[in-house]
């Protein structure tokens, strides 16, 4: 019991000391790009039962160096819809879909006007 309070209170004087902006914002770019490679993923599944075109078979082939079917392939594929031979779709669906995501984020993020302060 000692031991586990101990490592909560190290653990929580530890979070203090990190900014909960810079946090935040690298929290967000993941979820981001888990969103986008989500996407890739679904457009890849539609390509392949056919509903989509593929528009290239495959734009590259990483699967020499690093193969989907490794353990920092499948790592990569989970977190960011990582493919080592992706098809045009699946590229063209990632990119609008992260700039999508991005747009909306700084369209809704937009500073409010300064407001002024009204004489009494």
């Amino acid at each position: 019991v000692c031991a586990a309070l101990f490592i909560w209170v190290f653990v929580l004087l530890g979070l203090v000391r990190f900014p909960v902006g810079r946090v935040l914002f690298v929290v967000g770019w993941l979820l981001m790009r888990l969103a986008a490679g989500m996407a890739s993923q679904a457009a890849l599944n539609l390509v392949v039962i056919e509903w989509l075109p593929p528009l290239i078979e495959a734009v590259w082939d990483s699967s020499t160096w690093l193969p989907v079917d490794s353990f920092a392939g499948e790592l990569l594929r989970v977190l960011v819809g990582y493919d080592d031979q992706p098809s045009g779709m699946q590229l063209l669906v990632f990119v609008a879909a992260l700039s999508s995501i991005v747009a909306l984020q700084h369209f809704y993020q937009r500073p409010e006007a300064p407001k002024t302060a009204v004489p009494a």
